[in-house]
């Protein structure tokens, strides 16, 4: 049996690896049209500032790791037409034009940055932040007093923002919306955020659409902002276009079935480029995760050898870390709940991580999101230590529908030099309980 996978991200090339784990005959192939073997993107925004040292120190595997697995990579190698009839992926290798014959195919294509519609902006050279490559050219930038500025603060926007600063560069961070990271955090702990960047000397723009843009300088209403280079941080969009030229069914991204199989039987995707479902909402939701490209990607190998391993739905568990302050979220916003309908209730609580009579106990926040009936339904974590823990704690707690009052009863450890008698977690909950108790009618 021969299986093609296009994309050799970390979809891709966890599928590949996974699926040598389980079978040793298969040929297994992999084409790749960039020349990187597989490194780490949310690693980037950390080489940039130095907190990494190398960009070397990104990359999860040299060729010679796939040679070893019986793994054909080949680099350079972009596909650009699926035929479906005959089952043959066709790509272009330098000049020249290629063709493979598949048994079985994995789309794995990932995704491409977003970029906003701004007056200018096409002709001018700016920055995204997406490969090695992308982190490299925004690397060579850097002068201690040069002046940068981000259009874009989710966390990629936001983390960039950090790492720029960290190496001496003014940073202006513009966002269109009402607060940073607002797609992951409400209000309480989106300010926090933001009044942690400028603490840094970070100049903040909330609510700043910029509208024109030109050589060194940007326009939002009576807004002016002087820049040396730019950073688009628009987002990503999923890589569809193979699928839906080789009539795949696709929406926001590539459509697949629990087995993450697409419309044809023959073809499988994961990772960036496909749609997956809420565990929340139950409605189709973009991921682009690493942490879900993997988990994909291991359903992927199962099901290529006749498996049934169903990937299920996604609450999105995300985690930043800018300097100190560690950032979680899972789930849904309230905000986001709210605008999908749902009569939702939120509470904030800010406690310590330790008992409060210990030393070195670093501030927490929590805000935990819960409906009508007190399931929860979100969680946000913000500190500088157990941050990590406390919303994978939640996003089980979410995925195993646990309510408030039977969170708020959990059974949590205690010693004073960990964690305080009553778990920040155990009294947002009890806080977000009482407010549902009197959350008015319909």
């Amino acid at each position: 049996m021969r299986v093609v996978i296009i994309g050799g991200g970390t979809a891709g090339t966890e599928t590949a690896f996974q699926l040598r784990k389980k079978d040793k005959e298969c040929e297994i192939l992999v084409l790749e049209g960039g020349k990187n073997t597989l490194y780490s993107p949310c690693s980037l925004p950390y080489v940039i500032s130095g907190e990494i040292s190398h960009f070397d120190s990104a990359f999860v595997f040299e060729e010679r790791d796939y040679k070893t697995n019986g793994i054909i990579l080949i680099l350079g190698a972009k596909v650009e037409k699926i035929d479906r009839k005959s089952k043959k992926a066709i790509y272009r290798f330098g000049s020249e034009m290629k063709e493979i014959f598949y048994d079985l195919l994995v789309i794995a294509t990932g995704s491409i940055s977003r970029v906003p519609q701004i007056n200018g902006l096409s002709g001018l050279k700016y920055h995204t932040l997406k490969t090695v490559e992308d982190a490299q050219g925004i690397k060579s930038e850097i002068l201690p007093g040069k002046k940068a500025l981000i259009i874009g603060a989710g966390y990629v926007g936001t983390e960039l923002a950090y790492a720029l600063n960290e190496a001496g560069v003014n940073v202006s961070l513009a966002e269109a919306g009402e607060r940073v990271l607002a797609n992951s955090f409400d209000r309480q702990i989106g300010r926090k955020v933001e009044e942690k960047l400028r603490e840094r000397g970070i100049t903040v723009l909330t609510g700043c659409a910029i509208g024109e843009i030109s050589e060194g300088k940007a326009v939002a209403g009576d807004k002016t902002i002087d820049f040396d280079f730019l950073v688009v941080s628009g987002g990503a969009c999923a890589n569809i276009t193979l699928a839906r030229e080789c009539g795949l069914e696709v929406g926001s991204g590539i459509k697949v079935n629990e087995n993450m199989q697409t419309t044809d039987e023959n073809i499988f995707a994961c990772g960036d480029c496909v749609e997956c479902k809420s565990f929340v909402t139950g409605k189709q939701i973009m991921s682009q995760l690493g942490s879900t490209a993997v988990r994909q990607a291991a359903a992927v190998a199962e099901n290529l050898l006749g498996g049934d391993e169903r990937f299920g739905s996604v609450l999105n568990a995300s985690v930043s870390k800018l300097g100190e302050l560690a950032l979680g979220s899972t789930g849904l916003t309230e905000g986001r709940a709210k605008a999908e309908g749902i009569r939702a209730v939120s509470a904030t609580f800010g406690g310590s991580s330790r008992a409060e009579y210990y030393p070195g106990g670093k501030p927490i926040t929590i805000t935990l999101v819960a409906d009508a009936e007190g399931k929860l339904i979100g969680a946000q974590v913000a500190g500088c230590e157990e941050v990590l823990g406390r919303i994978n704690q939640l996003s089980l707690a979410i995925s195993q529908k646990i309510g408030l009052k039977e969170l708020s009863r959990s059974e949590f450890a205690y010693n004073p030099c960990l964690s305080p008698i009553h778990d920040p977690v155990e009294v947002c909950a009890q806080l977000c309980e009482k407010k549902r108790q009197i959350l008015p009618e319909k």
